[in-house]
């Protein structure tokens, strides 16, 4: 598995855009899988998002963007990317979290959009140095 994490400096909504939207604004192209975040639209997601990181404005780098993907022709279950979500918002200390799958490449990936900020506006620790033990460990 290949996998790669950004912090997130623009808004959370250009994000969730992004995983969701096809490119050429017309359609979806993301598949919500589950999460901490349940809500029904794109448009939700985000609104709860930037409703979390209005709460801490002093929190540098309060949302991450994973992504995880397959070797070309593996292809994982639902549930599975849902337990490598849980992995990386346990390790990385993300509070509200969601899982969207692409299937616009031959290898099956899927999108992950974390906050640190909970719902309480507390912060979680920065983690981010330890991406590297998600990665070593097997999904």
């Amino acid at each position: 598995m290949i996998a790669k994490l950004k912090k997130i400096t623009c808004s959370p909504a250009a994000t969730v855009d992004y995983v969701f939207k096809a490119k050429q604004g017309t359609g979806m192209r993301g598949q919500l899988l589950g999460g901490t975040l349940l809500e029904v639209t794109p448009e939700d997601i985000s609104e709860v998002l930037c409703a979390l990181r209005a709460r801490r404005p002093d929190v540098r780098h309060a949302m991450h963007h994973a992504w995880a993907s397959c070797p070309e022709g593996e292809v994982l279950a639902a549930e599975q990317w849902l337990h490598v979500g849980a992995r990386l918002a346990e390790t990385l200390g993300w509070q509200a979290w969601v899982a969207v799958r692409h299937a616009d490449t031959a290898h099956d990936h899927v999108h992950f959009i974390g906050s640190r900020i909970g719902w309480d506006g507390s912060a979680s620790r920065q983690k981010y140095r330890d991406w590297g033990m998600v990665r070593a460990g097997d999904a």
